[in-house]
């Protein structure tokens, strides 16, 4: 005599499809709010080390150009140099994500103008 229970494959099948949904959305689920925390901490590390470190570094990057500006000057750079390599400069620095302007005094722009016209 067999005395386990009768199943039959249609109920095994709907069990594994039903485990299987289950699983899936489970596993996306959780990938979602794992990567939802990581991105919540992320940010919060940034804006803490922005907050923190975030004026010693504009400092830092003012004075550098400023030495930048410093050195193309004392190297008679002057109208060929606010021309050509202050907008150079202006654009390294805003591809690095600051915000600068570098300005010809009116000396410089008289000097350019009665150099090019």
């Amino acid at each position: 005599m067999n005395t386990k229970p009768h199943v039959d494959d249609a109920t095994i099948g709907r069990f594994d499809q039903s485990f299987l949904i289950h699983m899936i959305k489970d596993f996306f689920v959780i990938l979602v709010v794992v990567t939802l925390l990581e991105f919540v901490l992320k940010a919060g590390l940034v804006l803490y080390d922005f907050k923190t470190g975030g004026q010693d570094r504009v400092n830092t990057a003012a004075a550098e150009i400023a030495d930048n500006v410093r050195s193309i000057m004392i190297n008679k750079g002057g109208p060929v140099a606010a021309r050509t390599l202050y907008p150079i400069l202006q654009s390294n620095w805003e591809s690095l994500g600051y915000m600068i302007a570098v300005e010809p005094s009116e000396v410089t722009i008289t000097s350019i103008q009665d150099t090019f016209d």
